[in-house]
């Protein structure tokens, strides 16, 4: 009787977390990117690039595409390309199918993102819908329903994204790297501008402060495309500028809370700024130089980590230790002789050194040199 009650209890934990998958607990900052069938779920920091493997068994032995975080009840969706069919996905990244009606039966849809407690999903050539997602909140089994905005969808996207402070989503045309805004009553598509860049953009999120990320399948680079203000949207000034280099795969999805802050300040610093005023481009806003603590490699006897930049004259020493002592300058800095410089290095590798030859305040028109220590 004993075992028998163990094993029931077993089975029945079992079968709630595999029906009854747990919402996050809050709005997290990392960008969760989906690859490869049977997908994986990787956790990926926006600001370096660095990702780690979550969850390699979803339950599914299939790819899930069209991910999106939801803000009100906290799960993921997405759509289930091999079986046509919509998951959703806890903090354990454990996949229940939900019961769906009104999609088309032999279509997948690559293209997704949640937004007000509604999921969206949009095919090129085949139409936008959104599926209210409301009646999973009394009974995870209901019927959901998808109402099609329009058939009218001729931009080539595989991704999109919400942006957080407007009712709007935003993504790239692979071909021509074309920026659109897409109006969710409608559907129609309106061009911004040219980002500049082309690929398969297979995930896209974006920051509360209104940034949208690129991610590249072909080449991981992650790009970075301002969109924080209506007047930066309405002028159609929209490059996007390479911001990271993340993981590549054919097959590429990703999701995020847009709401939350692009660092966790409530998790240890791994990531190390420098202290230089912002005028040389120092600070997270600035895209400015930065590399995550991996244990390996640093300039000095030690290193410590620190959110965004502290700025001079406020460097991180303020905040953690003094660990500014990679570079001595052994002699002066003289018009037209040489000069001595000692590097201390925890590691053999490439030393890129910028100068700010004219005292002017930043590095643009300097001497870029490239060393090798």
């Amino acid at each position: 009787m004993y075992l028998f009650i163990r094993l029931f209890i077993l089975m029945s934990l079992l079968l709630s977390s595999k029906v009854f998958a747990v919402a996050f607990d809050s709005c997290p900052s990392k960008a969760y990117l989906f690859q490869g069938k049977p997908v994986s779920v990787y956790g990926i920091n926006l600001v370096t690039g660095t990702n780690s493997l979550l969850q390699n068994n979803t339950g599914l032995s299939s790819n899930i595409n069209g991910v999106g975080f939801n803000e009100t009840d906290r799960y993921i969706y997405g759509y289930d390309t091999t079986n046509y069919t919509i998951v959703r996905l806890g903090q354990n990244f454990q996949a229940t199918t939900l019961n769906v009606n009104g999609l088309p039966s032999d279509k997948t849809f690559y293209v997704g993102d949640v937004y007000q407690h509604h999921y969206y999903v949009y095919r090129t050539g085949t139409g936008f819908y959104k599926i209210d997602l409301s009646p999973l909140d009394s009974n995870v089994n209901a019927t959901l329903t998808a109402q099609r905005i329009t058939s009218t969808a001729s931009v080539s996207l595989t991704d999109f994204a919400f942006h957080p402070s407007n009712n709007h989503l935003y993504g790239v045309d692979n071909g021509s790297g074309g920026l659109y805004e897409f109006d969710i009553s409608t559907g129609a598509a309106t061009y911004v501008g040219d980002t500049g860049e082309t690929g398969t953009f297979g995930a896209m999120y974006f920051d509360v402060d209104g940034n949208l990320y690129l991610s590249r399948n072909q080449d991981g680079q992650v790009y970075r495309v301002n969109l924080s203000s209506q007047a930066i949207i309405d002028s159609g000034v929209v490059p996007a500028i390479k911001f990271a280099d993340g993981p590549f795969s054919s097959q590429n999805d990703g999701a995020r809370c847009a709401n939350a802050p692009l660092i966790d300040t409530d998790e240890p610093a791994t990531i190390d700024f420098g202290d230089a005023p912002d005028s040389y481009g120092s600070t997270l806003a600035s895209n400015g130089a930065r590399h995550a603590l991996d244990g390996i490699t640093w300039l000095g006897s030690s290193v410590d980590g620190d959110y965004y930049a502290a700025q001079s004259p406020d460097s991180d020493d303020s905040i953690t230790s003094d660990d500014e002592d990679g570079v001595g300058f052994v002699t002066a800095l003289e018009p037209g002789l040489d000069t001595v410089i000692a590097v201390t290095a925890s590691t053999a590798g490439n030393l890129s050194v910028w100068v700010d030859w004219n005292d002017d305040g930043d590095f643009a028109g300097s001497t870029h040199e490239l060393l090798k220590c």
